[in-house]
């Protein structure tokens, strides 16, 4: 779990990211390093990135499952409202995320984060802000603003970023603990945290309920009801879903929608 305050503090050092620069590059490869892609789209460094901003950060805070992961402003409402933190033009908090309309059009094309809201102001920071991390400030009814989510930062991120270490996506040795540490995290707590799911990988139980494997397969009678080791957990359209362990056989991937991870 992560605090607004802590999410926002991971914001701000990306500051001064110019596109083609080192963090823009970081910014992409680090979008690109969690399959399957939304929409199956490996992003460019010539595409547009504020949704791209949005998303790593989201990532590289653990907070995928509360954020959603998109490179379209238009399916990344689309995703907020699936999930219910929509909340439209009310007041929006720190920690919100914003989405603009520059053209009046009622069609989402630009989002950013919201770090401060002050009387009737709100301050952001946004990724391709004429081609950088900019601050920004908006009165409370400019009329560009389409509307805002608010991620529930005290959700149970499922050892999202722990998952991501695992998988090798925050490095290794030194480049692990410099890249965790500049997001602003504890290392030798993450790293804690990661040799205990190693030692005692989560526990999944499918639901008697449930009817097919993620990938489409009807799940075979045998396994509902029963609980199995999580290998890996990754998002497909914004669906948090498992990689299940009959122990040392793959068994598949399941959706987090049916079943129940177990303590």
């Amino acid at each position: 779990m992560i605090t607004q305050e802590a999410f926002i503090k991971q914001v701000k050092r990306m500051l001064g990211t110019m596109q083609g620069d080192q963090r823009h590059q970081m910014l992409v490869r680090d979008y690109n390093q969690v399959t399957p892609y939304p929409r199956g789209y490996p992003v460019k460094l010539t595409d547009d990135w504020c949704d791209i901003f949005v998303t790593v950060m989201g990532d590289r805070a653990g907070m995928s499952h509360a954020i959603g992961r998109e490179c379209s402003v238009k399916r990344h409402v689309d995703w907020f409202r699936h999930h219910g933190i929509w909340i439209g033009r009310a007041t929006p908090r720190m920690g919100d995320i914003v989405t603009f309309d520059w053209n009046g059009d009622q069609w989402p094309d630009h989002i950013g984060i919201v770090t401060a809201v002050e009387k009737n102001m709100i301050t952001t920071i946004e990724g391709n802000a004429a081609g950088a991390v900019r601050e920004r400030q908006y009165s409370l009814n400019a009329g560009v603003i389409y509307g805002y989510a608010r991620p529930n930062y005290l959700a149970d991120p499922s050892n999202t970023l722990i998952q991501a270490i695992l998988d090798g996506r925050w490095g290794n040795g030194d480049e692990r603990i410099q890249r965790l540490e500049r997001a602003g995290y504890n290392y030798a707590a993450v790293q804690d945290a990661v040799n205990a799911v190693i030692a005692h990988p989560p526990l999944f139980m499918i639901a008697k309920t449930a009817k097919r494997w993620a990938t489409g397969e009807w799940l075979a009678n045998w396994v509902k009801g029963q609980t199995f080791s999580v290998k890996q957990t990754r998002y497909n359209q914004g669906q948090r879903e498992y990689l299940l362990m009959n122990g040392t056989v793959p068994l598949g991937w399941i959706k987090a929608t049916d079943g129940q991870i177990k303590v």
